[in-house]
């Protein structure tokens, strides 16, 4: 089975200093290409660096609420050289969450 929500442990960073690329490899969830990865990361700076420390944890839980397939998830080097952690994510409401008093 390859579904993300296979993925058992979610890290929650620490963003009081610039993250080294171990740290932001360990919490994303499609770990290939490796060495593509941290060149893609060795090109972004500091402020960069912590963006996407902060937008990983958002983009898992997008991808867990719609049930994304790891397969379907970009390499994390596509994923930095597209600056996707700037993508706007629609998540769609939990039905339990949805006020019935309007």
């Amino acid at each position: 089975m390859s579904m993300l929500s296979l993925v058992t442990t979610v890290h929650k960073p620490d963003l009081s200093e610039t993250p080294d690329f171990e740290t932001v490899w360990k919490l994303f969830p499609r770990r290939v290409c490796k060495k593509a990865a941290s060149v893609a990361w060795g090109k972004l700076d500091p402020d960069q660096k912590q963006e996407v420390l902060k937008a990983i944890p958002v983009h898992v839980r997008f991808w867990k609420s719609q049930r994304t397939e790891i397969r379907f998830i970009p390499h994390f080097s596509t994923w930095l050289n597209q600056e996707r952690w700037t993508d706007e994510l629609e998540m769609s409401m939990p039905v339990e969450n949805i006020r019935r008093d309007f």
